[in-house]
């Protein structure tokens, strides 16, 4: 593939990015996402708990493994489709392996699961065996969270990362404005 294609495809590839974070933008005036927290959970609030699963359904294309809009894919691209820039490689390498590190709150407490079990499994565990698929293991650890600090980790959990895409495409705004990228 030439650099012309790459950088084209690379390109598309931002285009769509900012375009489903609009989207993301429009759902979260729409539906915000809380910013403060229920440490004790949502109990019978319905409208909270499901507002925080479709934000994790929405924000889950950002981070899921093979999704075409990991965010560490949307930094490759930036570097392929930017016009110059003074940024070096190790720095590019930083920020592509570190933009998906999510912080752990310790905020669950689940018996029975792996040692080094995160905020991060747990939103796993929950959206693979409760919300988006039907993993049975995954829903069985799920259970076992509810009344374990789950509510406040999902929702610290998908706070840090709504945080993380937008700052994505803020840095990718800032290229364009400051002329380091044309799309």
């Amino acid at each position: 593939m030439t650099d012309t294609i790459k950088r084209q495809a690379a390109k598309n590839k931002l285009r769509h990015f900012l375009a489903t974070v609009e989207d993301y933008k429009r759902l979260q005036a729409a539906f915000p996402l809380s910013s403060s927290v229920n440490w004790l959970g949502y109990g019978q609030d319905d409208e909270t708990r499901w507002t925080v699963v479709l934000h994790g359904a929405i924000l889950r294309k950002y981070f899921a493994p093979r999704d075409k809009l990991k965010l560490s894919s949307v930094l490759i691209a930036l570097r392929t489709a930017a016009d110059g820039g003074e940024a070096r490689d190790s720095d590019w390498l930083n920020a592509i392996s570190n933009v998906e590190k999510m912080s752990d709150w310790g905020l669950h407490h689940v018996a029975g699961v792996p040692e080094g079990y995160t905020d991060e499994n747990m939103l796993d565990d929950f959206f693979y065996g409760r919300y988006l698929h039907g993993d049975y293991g995954r829903w069985l650890i799920s259970e076992r969270a509810q009344f374990d600090g789950s509510d406040a980790a999902i929702h610290m959990t998908l706070t840090e990362r709504a945080n993380r895409v937008l700052s994505v495409a803020t840095y990718i705004q800032g290229a364009i404005e400051g002329g380091h990228l044309t799309l």
